[in-house]
Order: structure tokens, then C-alpha cells, then sequence
């Protein structure tokens, strides 16, 4: 799991660490970091909960996913009506009246592969891959349509995170998820503003 929460800016987690994490390198005592900070050494949350995530290698090997948009990925295959009711939710949003966007579909891609039937979030997750656009309008998670999505009702929607607050995960209702990825890669909104809705 800890390669999972280092594997998409391992770069940026080692000068993070080697700037704000205790050492003695310098004057040979320990410095501690500012406790506003909160820094943490990288996988010290996930190591520490009672329910860490862990990975598991699929009992096949899954194809990759290239993030050219946000992705929705399939899980559960038992239910094409309600799989079918969870793009069309996704796709409309709540509607003209929420914002201006009239089919989400554009920034969303949606993965209907049996390859990935009964896949856990972290092995979905790792096989997630930046696209070639860097500059391409996409969040910093990847969307999965389980066994819950397909029978509650709202169809809500796992939001795994790929880079913050990697290991943990929330839902939204599947007519809400197509507007959440689009704020979420403009930067106008952050995780915690959609975790409001995962009670």
C-alpha cells in the first residue's frame, strides 16, 4: 500500500521529507517539526489505523488505465440495468438548473471491462496512469462502481484519492460525481467539501 500512496509524486515526497522531517544531518540534534505542521513521515497514517488499506495482487493481471479523463471504473457486473442507470446519473448531473455543463460524459470516462469484476480499490488504483496531457483538466482521484453503487439507492459512487489523503475513500451520489471531478480539477473545491456528503 505504500507504494500505492508514493507511486504518483514520489519526487515531491522525498524532498518534502528531507526538508521538514526530524534529522540530526546539520548540528548533530534532533529538530522536531513545527506542530502546526503536522508532517508526518509518507504511509505513517495509513500504518497506524485500525483498518489499514491493504493491497492484494489481482488473482489475474488487470490492463491499464490511462487517465486522459476522469475515470469510473466497473466492479460489479451482476446488474447492467443499474450500471446503465449510474452512467446516465453521472452523465446528467443534477441537471441545467446545478451549472452550465449539459453532459458530463466529456470529462469522464466510463469502464465497463469484466477484466476488472470484484477488483479492490487499491488494485484499481494501481493500475491508474497519468495521461499524456499534463495540462489535461483531471482530479486527483479515480471513481469505482461497486456493489453498493449498483443496488442503493442514488447509486453513490466510491471516490478513491490518487495523490491527497491516499488510503481512504468516500461516495457521492452518482448525479453529483460528474460536477465533484470537474471542481475538483479547476481547484474550487477540495475533498473535504465533498467527504460532507459521505454521512
Amino acid at each position: 500500500m505504500a507504494y500505492l500512496a508514493l507511486h504518483r509524486g514520489l519526487s515531491f515526497t522525498f524532498d518534502g521529507f528531507a526538508e521538514e522531517a526530524p534529522a540530526e544531518w546539520e548540528d548533530g540534534e534532533e529538530t522536531e517539526p513545527e506542530e502546526e505542521d503536522g508532517y508526518e513521515p509518507a504511509g505513517f497514517a495509513l500504518e497506524t489505523r485500525a483498518d489499514p488499506p491493504l493491497y492484494t495482487p489481482p488473482a489475474r493481471a488487470l490492463p491499464v488505465l490511462v487517465q486522459e479523463t476522469d475515470l469510473l471504473v466497473r466492479t460489479d457486473f451482476g446488474d447492467d440495468a443499474a450500471w446503465a442507470s449510474v452512467v446516465d446519473r453521472v452523465r446528467r448531473g443534477r441537471g441545467a438548473s446545478m451549472d452550465v455543463i449539459e453532459d458530463f460524459g466529456e470529462y469522464v470516462t466510463f469502464v465497463d471491462d469484466p477484466a476488472f469484476a470484484d477488483a479492490t480499490p487499491e488494485q484499481v488504483m494501481a493500475q491508474v496512469r497519468p495521461g499524456p496531457d499534463p495540462e489535461a483538466m483531471i482530479s486527483d482521484t479515480v471513481m469505482i462502481a461497486d456493489t453498493a453503487t449498483l443496488r442503493e439507492p442514488g447509486h453513490p459512487v466510491r471516490v478513491v484519492p490518487l495523490e491527497d489523503e491516499v488510503g481512504d475513500s468516500f461516495r457521492v451520489d452518482a448525479e453529483v460525481a460528474g460536477i465533484m471531478v470537474v471542481n475538483l480539477a479547476l481547484g474550487n473545491m477540495d475533498l473535504g467539501d465533498w467527504r460532507e456528503d459521505d454521512a
